[in-house]
């Protein structure tokens, strides 16, 4: 080997050690490269938080479905982000409960997740969140369009064997270290700090799942979410434009889309053959914005019908349902709210309280009286348990 090449490699080795070094750093010591299994079997295993929240990718499903499998939890809650509020502290017995949020982006996914767990690991009872949009098509139709490597079936279903390939993080994201730390989103010295909080997005900003599998936004909460000016939904005047546009989650619609019916219908087949209970209900919208909905006429024509329709075949099956889609339809304040369709622990503890009032397989595992007290004790608009596991 000449003398130049072996000056090249020398050179070539250097520069790799120069641009990853750091990178390789940050991102190991903030938990980011930190395993799901690791993960899993440090908040199964510890009687206080441990927050877990990675900035520059997300495993969700893998970090929900292999919690499952250790935990073994007798009752779960399956939905999309709207369901990350319930807590095991609502329940007498927490460890009777995890929550498996953020999972699903259309109603033939359930299943799938379900049938991803084991015999020994499938629940008795799902508090099933069925946002609205899940039964309009053009709002599937436009979520395939930008998300189509999470949303078709056979890709979605892979994302449950996602593992954390620390080459593949470091190689995909070095540059955006880079970039965190220059805008001060990072900062070094800190990174040894909050041992408990694992990933860049519970160390900096607080964000994270807890042990139970519900979601906590630091950042959010103490801005005042909806209450504070600096805040990008104020007053909803985000969340009120996307209504006008006919955007996002508010895509206009005047039908209920029937392939979801029918994928709600062979869901509750599969969990009668299992022996599943579930306890169906759409989530919640603040009064404010939910009025907006209604009251643009034929756009959100669909919603007229929806509760009766998916009550109707919650009936048929002898399963529980609740239509709370009106913040106001069960007490809530929409000072509540952390935006504008999700609502805070708050928020979903009222819900909850209601649920277990009136669902009998759901009451004999929860203390009412308890639960009213925690509720008339809270003197915040967001939270009730905090970081009690």
């Amino acid at each position: 080997m000449n003398l130049f090449i072996k000056k090249t490699i020398y050179f070539l080795a250097v520069l790799f050690a120069v641009i990853f070094a750091i990178p390789i750093y940050v991102l190991s010591v903030s938990g980011e490269l930190t395993s799901i299994d690791e993960v899993v079997a440090a908040q199964n295993n510890r009687d206080s938080l441990f927050l877990y929240g990675a900035a520059y990718y997300d495993h969700t499903q893998s970090y929900k479905l292999k919690s499952i499998k250790v935990r073994k939890p007798r009752i779960i809650t399956i939905g999309s982000s709207r369901v990350l509020q319930f807590r095991s502290k609502f329940f007498k017995d927490p460890s009777v409960f995890f929550n498996a949020g953020r999972t699903i982006y259309k109603i033939r996914h359930i299943i799938y997740f379900l049938q991803k767990m084991p015999e020994d690991a499938k629940p008795d009872i799902i508090i099933l969140g069925l946002d609205q949009w899940l039964f309009n098509e053009k709002y599937i139709d436009e979520r395939m369009k930008k998300n189509y490597e999470v949303v078709n079936d056979s890709n979605y279903i892979d994302h449950f064997h996602n593992t954390v390939n620390s080459f593949t993080v470091i190689k995909d994201n070095y540059r955006s270290v880079y970039k965190d730390i220059l805008d001060n989103k990072i900062q070094i010295n800190q990174l040894r700090k909050e041992e408990n909080n694992v990933g860049l997005m519970a160390k900096f900003v607080g964000d994270g799942y807890r042990n139970d599998g519900s979601y906590y936004y630091k950042e959010r909460i103490e801005m005042g979410a909806v209450l504070s000016p600096a805040f990008k939904d104020y007053e909803f005047k985000l969340t009120s434009s996307y209504i006008e546009q006919g955007a996002g989650q508010f895509v206009h619609n005047t039908v209920i889309y029937k392939k979801a019916i029918q994928d709600l219908e062979d869901l509750f087949n599969y969990c009668r053959k299992k022996d599943i209970k579930v306890l169906g209900f759409l989530p919640p919208i603040p009064h404010q914005v939910y009025q907006t909905m209604l009251s643009k006429e034929q756009a959100y024509e669909y919603l007229d019908s929806l509760p009766y329709v998916i009550g109707k075949v919650h009936e048929n099956y002898g399963h529980c349902f609740h239509n709370f889609s009106d913040f106001q339809y069960f007490g809530a304040e929409d000072s509540e709210a952390l935006d504008g369709y999700h609502g805070s622990e708050k928020t979903y503890l009222r819900l909850f309280i209601k649920m277990a009032e009136s669902c009998d397989y759901l009451k004999e595992h929860v203390d009412i009286n308890y639960l009213n007290k925690k509720l008339d004790e809270c003197n915040n608009y967001f939270e009730v348990f905090y970081h009690e596991l």
